[in-house]
This record gives structure tokens, C-alpha cells and sequence, in this order.
């Protein structure tokens, strides 16, 4: 945690904690994905599909809509949508290997 608690004194508090919180959830968000892998992906589109949605709130309110094009929001919004266009494929393998 680099900026520290809360690290964001010009944002409103929930946004405060919840980008603090990510600290918490994204290695949890790993482990899950070793322990059991459904859950697992389920903690990541949670935290993938909420990180995106603030961020991009965050930043089309502060910078406009142009405000998106920048590496960090991109690259969120690549992941989500490599996550959300191999999700049934990832999952059909599982099942495949769990039926072996």
C-alpha cells in the first residue's frame, strides 16, 4: 500500500476504502483461484467488473470522456474483456478435467 489507509484525500470515503480494500482482495482473489478455482473466478469478476466500473467513473468525472484513453484504464478494460470472452471456455475445461 504506497499512498497508505485511505490514501485518496481528494475522494469521497467509500472510494477511499474500496481501492484500499483491493489490497486485501486481490491476493485473496488468488489464493481462492488455488483452493477452488469456481469461487476463485467468480472473487475475480467481482473485483475485475467493480475495479473497471469506479476507475471509470473516477476518471470520465475528473477528466471527461477522453480521460479513458490512458494505459491504466485500457488495460483494465482489456482484462475485463479477456475475462468475460473466456470465462465459458475457461470453465468447460475445468469441468472437462474434473471428469477425468
Amino acid at each position: 500500500m504506497l499512498g497508505g489507509f485511505l490514501p485518496y484525500k481528494t475522494q469521497p470515503l467509500w472510494a477511499n476504502i474500496y481501492w484500499t480494500s483491493l489490497s486485501l482482495a486481490d491476493p485473496l482473489t488468488i489464493v481462492l483461484l488455488i483452493l477452488n478455482i469456481n469461487i476463485g473466478l467468480l472473487a475475480y469478476a467481482l473485483v475485475i467488473i467493480s475495479d473497471v466500473i469506479i476507475n471509470l467513473y473516477f476518471t470520465i468525472s475528473e477528466k471527461g470522456i477522453l480521460g479513458i484513453f490512458n494505459v491504466f484504464i485500457l488495460g483494465q478494460l482489456g482484462c475485463m474483456f479477456f475475462y468475460i470472452c473466456t470465462i465459458k471456455k475457461v470453465k468447460a475445461a475445468i469441468k472437462t478435467i474434473k471428469t477425468k
